[in-house]
């Protein structure tokens, strides 16, 4: 009987272990909360945000940028103030600045594009001067504003734009392209009092490195006829101003894939693109994200936003821009958790990882 024991001990060790070797190897994408701005509270940083229009990379909730050191720029309110919120890596406010005019005076309004140089020296804005005009058709005014402003945020140079804007992206150490709507991009530089203009138009869903490098994903082949699995061949390009473009990657998705903008590119790692999935009715589930990388492995699914956003009571979680990746696979983006459909109550960045072992998130969340 005692031999019986032993063995029937021994079985149920084993399954325990066999268990749990499972458990740590299964794969898992982790959520780590950088930023968590409550808009109520008197302790935030930000009490409204204003960022309606549309970029490139997708919808956003606030104007976001990054410097190569891991550090996060957000432009908000406080108190009526337009205002950078710098953050560091670990969502700890490093400093706050106000946004002026050129001529000293305030902004009261977003700048829906917003980008920062490589080094955090240099921070640049371009949004429609509505302080320039007053009365009922000040939305009308026919001219926006390109500002540079150092890192402590004094205004250093001021250039007017009228031919529309698509991107802004700032490039070296002291330079910024502006696509524009006329089939031109625009290269402005501090202290210089025009910019240099090239013959080149970006879409929707293109990306522009710190590089000057533009990355797009696009069909190579129409559709597939009659095949079973309904995939699509798609290439990832790459395209550097004035020169033609050449095909960075190739790989297939299914044919109902919806929008593709890439909101990243890494050296060694590849381009990063999201879209939102397609519904049975035919049209995109607008509250659902799902992030991709491709790169010289092939196509990987980093992760669906619909399992992973934690829902809160009466408040409606949804997913916005996606900021930034890495060589590893880790993403971070905007997270909103809305009272009503307009009225933001939360505010959050977050860092998602890419599928990896339980065990091995264990170690890197140390």
């Amino acid at each position: 009987m005692r031999k019986y024991k032993v063995l029937l001990l021994v079985l149920v060790c084993s399954l325990a272990a066999y268990g749990f070797v499972v458990y740590l190897t299964k794969t898992v994408t982790t959520v780590e909360t950088i930023v968590h701005w409550d808009l109520k509270s008197p302790s935030s940083p930000v009490d409204n945000l204003h960022a309606k229009e549309q970029v490139a990379a997708g919808p956003q909730l606030a104007s976001v940028a990054t410097d190569a050191q891991g550090n996060f720029y957000v432009i908000g309110h406080k108190k009526k103030v337009l205002q950078v919120v710098v953050v560091d890596a670990d969502g700890k406010v490093i400093k706050t600045f106000p946004l002026r005019r050129k001529d000293g005076r305030p902004i009261p309004y977003a700048a829906p594009y917003f980008s920062v140089s490589e080094s955090g020296s240099y921070l640049w804005t371009l949004r429609r001067p509505v302080e320039d005009m007053i009365g009922r058709y000040k939305w009308r005014i026919p001219y926006w504003i390109l500002s540079v402003y150092d890192a402590a945020g004094t205004p250093l140079q001021e250039w007017k734009q009228t031919n529309g804007r698509m991107l802004l992206q700032a490039v070296g150490q002291n330079g910024a392209y502006v696509a524009e709507e006329e089939d031109q991009t625009s290269l402005y530089r501090v202290g210089h009092d025009k910019p240099e203009r090239f013959d080149k138009q970006l879409g929707p869903g293109d990306f522009m490195d710190r590089k000057g490098q533009i990355w797009r994903i696009y069909y190579k082949t129409p559709q597939r006829k009659g095949g079973p699995s309904g995939m699509r061949e798609y290439e990832a390009s790459v395209q550097e101003i004035g020169k033609a473009a050449r095909i960075a990657y190739s790989f297939q998705m299914p044919v109902k894939d919806g929008f593709k903008p890439v909101f990243w590119h890494q050296d060694d790692a590849g381009v990063y693109f999201w879209r939102y999935p397609i519904g049975d009715n035919g049209y995109g589930i607008f509250n659902v994200e799902i992030a991709y990388r491709v790169g010289s492995n092939g196509i990987e699914e980093l992760f669906d936003t619909s399992n992973l956003l934690v829902h809160k009571g009466d408040l409606s979680v949804q997913p916005r821009k996606m900021l930034k990746a890495d060589k590893e696979g880790f993403v971070w983006m905007e997270v909103g958790y809305f009272e009503t459909k307009s009225r933001l109550r939360e505010y959050q960045i977050i860092k998602v990882s890419p599928p990896m072992p339980r065990w091995r998130s264990w170690i890197r969340g140390r």
